[in-house]
């Protein structure tokens, strides 16, 4: 048969005739086009006011005549700060009757009523989207966002549950910022906290379970950050809850106090712990003045860690700096925030992050951790400008990843807020212009408050022939955004295309020697010679250059292979784990988290049949910022007998 894309089944059937009996069976076998849909993108980061220019270039194929069905989509965001409002309802107890969540929920509620407050905006505009419905694009999961620019549906996706869940969290956001609620929600929470502390004065994590001084620091820490951040005094009952849960962290720093002078009598060693150096934050934070009894303990835990200063972890040095100028330490803790600043990489458009890892204490994930050396700087004074590019990197976080659980929103709203810069309640404003065509994010028809605006342009549009882009960004701060640009190409045509993301395919038969050892040998165009029934490997090799969540990466198949693992399951390879489902024309992985860094995976296939055929195309995505897409090129392969 020959055939074209005009036909996309053919219908086959087959009939033994016996003459007064006859037996048949008859299937339909699907037509895969020639042409693929492809799409290209382009993150657009923009740092700071100014004019900046896009090339596009690249897109369409290098804009190949070839090109069909050509649509692009323009999509920028000119307040990202705006995620510290988003976050804040995702700090309400769900399911978990626990210490922490309740904390959290307090702690969202607080700077939710401050807020409102404060920027009475933010109340009208948000009580506005409620009479709107749901159906604007801001308030839904960014796994469902722009489905229509993914290479694969999120209905096929295994994260449909997480989007369902994000879009409750989302529609949540226009519910939270009703004052009424917002003060039940507060008293509740506090209520609740009062129930969970022991006679102590400790918290536990769970009713019943023994009171934990990590759980206590962490309670007391978001209740003396919230005076911080608002510049209010906290409650009445609140302080008397803050001041029980302090006098159990005294008693606790006097035990380690007697212990360690007990051991001293024998070998003549003390160091401070951990506990102690969360004990001197908490005090540094709070400004509580210890009785007499406890400042010779706290003179010596200070003593202590002063003199460790050099070799204690990062997490720990983030901690010792802000301790270190709370009490007047200011030569100590210049040399321990100079030192944190050596950790330090900066990278243009990216912010200023951590390259490192290490075992970081109980509650520092690496969000956590960056916003503890943000702390550490901004105690240090003079570090607002890069205090302002680690807020970069932790609002990119964001745009690829979901923060996830309530330790590490708490911190990054507690971040993002923490230092003066731009009102978050007022959208940045862009000017974008793309040939002719002008658009504007305060216009009316971007997103009310927030500055974002996404637009679509088709084949007869001529904006879409435009070679570059331009932003004008009119104030200070961060602001992102993407160009989408869907096609349909002959697949032979498709030329590798990623930035930031970055997909390769290349396939290898394998070789048995007269030894029967094993060997791969690289399958180039016109050269390697394949037959029917050899093993062939196709190798992926994705490079990312940051840490993405909800990854998708499809492999399709050409027609001369079968799989030799058809069944789809959950899968480790190389200290990663993934999904791998399984289709007649493709493999699809799933991953929950993609590292930085290079990753390879390979599954296998056998050859079915002679012919000359087109390998197809490996695609991967980030399903959480569409904005991160690549694709490689495909491999003509012939088939002999």
């Amino acid at each position: 048969l020959k055939l074209s894309d005009e036909r996309q089944a053919v219908g086959l059937r087959m009939v033994a005739d016996g003459g007064s009996f006859s037996d048949g069976e008859q299937l339909v076998l699907p037509v895969l086009s020639r042409n693929v849909e492809v799409v290209e993108t382009i993150p657009l980061v923009i740092d700071g006011r100014g004019t900046y220019t896009f090339a596009l270039d690249t897109l369409f194929n290098n804009h190949s005549p070839q090109a069909a069905q050509r649509s692009l989509t323009v999509e920028m965001t000119g307040n990202p700060a705006w995620y510290a409002v988003t976050a804040l309802p995702t700090l309400e107890p769900q399911r978990d009757d626990n210490a922490i969540s309740w904390v959290a929920s307090l702690y969202g509620d607080a700077l939710g009523l401050h807020s409102v407050k404060q920027h009475p905006a933010i109340q009208r505009m948000f009580a506005a989207w409620r009479a709107q419905g749901v159906e604007r694009e801001f308030l839904r999961s960014r796994l469902e966002q722009h489905e229509e620019l993914k290479e694969i549906l999120l209905s096929e996706s295994p994260w449909v549950m997480e989007a369902e869940h994000e879009a409750e969290r989302r529609l949540r956001i226009a519910r939270f910022f009703d004052e009424n609620q917002m003060n039940y929600r507060f008293s509740t929470a506090m209520d609740r906290l009062r129930q969970l502390q022991l006679s102590s004065g400790a918290w536990s994590w769970f009713a019943g379970m023994n009171g934990n001084s990590y759980v206590t620091h962490f309670i007391l820490q978001q209740l003396y950050r919230l005076p911080l951040l608002t510049g209010v005094p906290l409650p009445t009952d609140l302080r008397d809850l803050a001041r029980k849960g302090m006098n159990y962290l005294h008693q606790e720093a006097m035990m380690r106090y007697a212990e360690r002078h007990s051991k001293a009598l024998h070998n003549r060693q003390m160091s401070a712990s951990q506990e102690d150096l969360n004990y001197l934050y908490l005090l540094a934070i709070s400004g509580e003045k210890p009785s007499t009894k406890q400042q010779k303990v706290v003179d010596e835990c200070l003593k202590l860690w002063e003199e460790a200063r050099a070799a204690t972890s990062l997490a720990q040095k983030a901690r010792l700096a802000v301790v270190l100028f709370a009490y007047g330490k200011n030569s100590s803790a210049a040399e321990v925030v100079q030192s944190i600043k050596e950790y330090l990489t900066l990278i243009p458009g990216r912010g200023a992050s951590f390259a490192m890892k290490e075992a970081y204490m109980w509650g520092m994930g690496n969000i956590s951790l960056h916003v503890a050396c943000m702390e550490a700087l901004q105690w240090a004074g003079g570090e607002e400008a890069l205090i302002e590019q680690m807020k970069v990197w932790l609002l990119q976080q964001k745009q690829t990843r979901s923060w996830g659980q309530v330790v590490a929103s708490a911190d990054a709203v507690y971040a993002l807020l923490m230092q003066g810069g731009r009102d978050w309640s007022v959208g940045g404003r862009l000017l974008i212009t793309l040939g002719k065509e002008k658009i504007d994010t305060l216009a009316d028809e971007a997103l009310d408050g927030v500055g974002s605006v996404c637009r679509t342009f088709m084949e007869t549009d001529a904006a879409l022939r435009s070679r570059q882009l331009q932003v004008e960004k009119q104030d200070e701060g961060m602001a992102w955004g993407a160009v989408y640009a869907r096609s349909l190409l002959p697949l032979e045509e498709v030329k590798a295309y990623g930035q930031g993301l970055l997909v390769e395919k290349q396939l290898y038969v394998e070789r048995k020697d007269a030894r029967g050892e094993r060997s791969l040998e690289r399958i180039v165009e016109g050269i390697t010679k394949v037959n029917v029934g050899d093993k062939v490997i196709s190798r992926l090799v994705v490079s990312t250059d940051r840490s993405m969540e909800f990854v998708q990466l499809k492999d399709q198949r050409g027609a001369c292979f079968e799989p030799l693992s058809v069944l789809s399951s959950y899968r480790w390879n190389q200290g990663m784990g993934y999904y791998l489902d399984v289709k007649d024309a493709s493999a699809t992985f799933f991953f929950d988290c993609l590292p930085k860094g290079v990753h390879v995976l390979e599954h296998a296939y056998r050859v079915s049949r002679a012919g000359t055929y087109e390998a197809g195309i490996a695609s991967v995505q980030c399903a959480y910022a569409p904005e991160f897409a690549a694709h490689s090129a495909t491999t003509r392969i012939h088939i002999t007998r």
